[in-house]
């Protein structure tokens, strides 16, 4: 593609077409306004088409000794629901992160669905599944 600007001449060539300087800019902040467009897009199919939210940032800041495992003291510090620790932990007193990354999410946990599962929505997740079990139980 052939760019040329000119010194001060208020025209731009490209590839062999003469643009007016106003035309020029206008042409530019099209185009700008596109390729926006057109990332916002690509970004939203990507969520879209995420299979497995990620848990990697929960399990960083769920292990705070940085040991290689979700103890229940952490997990409890984080005020993360114990019913989920007891069916991770298998009885260890721990949680391993590959055995949480094993295992499917439910749906729904990714509330904003932009493929990452954050603490709050851990949080938020399991006190709408609590609120529905009671109803349930009732």
């Amino acid at each position: 593609m052939a760019e040329r600007i000119a010194g001060d001449s208020c025209s731009f060539e490209v590839a062999g077409a003469r643009l007016h300087r106003s035309i020029g800019v206008r042409l530019l902040a099209v185009l700008i306004v596109s390729i926006a467009a057109c990332h916002f897009d690509v970004a939203a199919a990507a969520v879209q088409h995420c299979v497995k939210p990620s848990i990697e940032g929960m399990i960083v800041a769920i292990d705070r000794n940085k040991d290689g495992k979700l103890s229940h003291a952490e997990w409890r510090m984080q005020g993360l629901p114990e019913s989920s620790f007891a069916g991770l932990s298998k009885g260890k007193g721990y949680v391993l992160p590959a055995d949480w990354r094993a295992g499917d999410p439910p749906p729904g946990i990714d509330a904003n669905g932009d493929c990452i599962i954050t603490l709050e929505e851990f949080r938020a997740f399991d006190k709408k599944m609590s609120a529905r079990m009671k109803k349930v139980g009732k």
